[in-house]
């Protein structure tokens, strides 16, 4: 069995001075993130000396959330401005095409510059879906990592059911603690 870290080693590997004056966000997540390497006594009397852990986490959350949203809309213009370019592009080969007087291998020229471009647009899908697949996956992370927090400090045995919802698997999930765990685990 790993030996868990006491209150003191925590604190040091995050930079955080015993009183916890010295609490900024980024210092803020590394405590967070050590928590589960603590027991839940240990991790209860941290989160207990942390002045408004839960609005902090929730400035921390809404901090992260406005990132996201702020990366998807910049990748959403950047995908719409490649789209726009490469549609132009396949119109005025669309145009040289149609004309009459072209020899097969100028039609052949163009139908390959045209077919280039379709493989840079579906590139650059591709690209754009896996981005909005890291952006989905990183929320669900900080989900996890918010509600595994709590669920660590305030000792509820959080499980996965068969249909993707969350439980506690000792007592249910009840009462003002649990309360603020429902509230930011995601809907069921």
């Amino acid at each position: 069995m790993e030996r868990k870290l006491t209150k003191r080693e925590v604190l040091k590997q995050c930079g955080i001075t015993y009183d916890m004056s010295n609490l900024t966000k980024g210092n803020t997540i590394k405590l967070v993130s050590k928590l589960d390497k603590v027991d839940p006594e240990v991790a209860r009397e941290i989160i207990n000396q942390f002045p408004d852990f839960s609005a902090s986490m929730r400035e921390i959350i809404q901090d992260y959330k406005e990132k996201l949203d702020r990366a998807y809309n910049e990748n959403a213009a950047s995908v719409k401005s490649v789209y726009a370019s490469c549609d132009s592009v396949l119109n005025s080969l669309q145009n040289c095409l149609e004309k009459e007087h072209l020899s097969f291998e100028e039609r052949q020229y163009i139908i390959e510059n045209m077919i280039e471009i379709i493989n840079i647009k579906s590139q650059k899908d591709s690209e754009n879906k896996n981005f909005i697949k890291a952006l989905t996956l990183g929320t669900v992370i900080i989900g996890a990592v918010a509600g595994a927090t709590l669920g660590i400090a305030y000792g509820v045995d959080l499980q996965v059911g068969k249909n993707g919802g969350v439980q506690d698997g000792k007592k249910g999930l009840s009462g003002p603690k649990d309360n603020a765990i429902k509230s930011i685990l995601p809907p069921k």
